[in-house]
């Protein structure tokens, strides 16, 4: 197992946030922060909160992440179960994508921005990680027609396909 890769520590939280949003893109994510802002807005109370607000796993989250930094208020010393997620889902993308071709980089930057499927394609990399943290190398495909990714293990190499 590596140990290394599954720790996180209350200092680390700012960098590993950052980290991800840098790889998605600030601007991609300001768009669609302001896309979510209308949307809120847009609906009634029950909608928005049972729908709206839960559709994205981060939307929410980036919101006060992005309200901390600009009070400059401490990310680690406000640190919350939303926070936490988000640093743990910052951690396993910045780590899984040093290994993935620039065309599937490209295609997980849109996705994980989607309102509609981002849960879907963290469920892609988490089930990579999973296989990551055993000490397997993991090779993406960027086929569309292919599975996700191979699983190589010192025993066999097999394919992972999500669905």
């Amino acid at each position: 197992m590596r140990s290394s890769d599954k720790d996180i520590f209350d200092y680390q939280a700012r960098g590993l946030i950052r980290k991800l949003i840098s790889f998605l893109g600030e601007a991609d994510i300001e768009k669609a922060l302001k896309k979510y802002e209308l949307s809120l807005s847009s609906s009634g109370p029950i909608y928005r909160d049972y729908y709206i607000k839960t559709r994205h796993p981060w939307f929410e989250t980036f919101k006060i992440f992005f309200e901390l930094e600009r009070k400059g208020k401490s990310i680690k010393n406000h640190l919350d179960v939303r926070l936490k997620r988000l640093t743990g889902d910052a951690k396993i993308i910045t780590t899984l994508q040093k290994a993935m071709p620039e065309k599937l980089k490209n295609k997980f930057k849109k996705d994980l921005l989607d309102e509609n499927r981002a849960f879907d394609y963290l469920f892609e990399i988490s089930i990579a990680w999973h296989y990551y943290l055993k000490g397997y190398e993991i090779q993406w495909y960027e086929d569309n027609n292919s599975p996700e990714f191979l699983v190589k293990t010192p025993e066999l190499d097999f394919n992972v396909e999500c669905k």
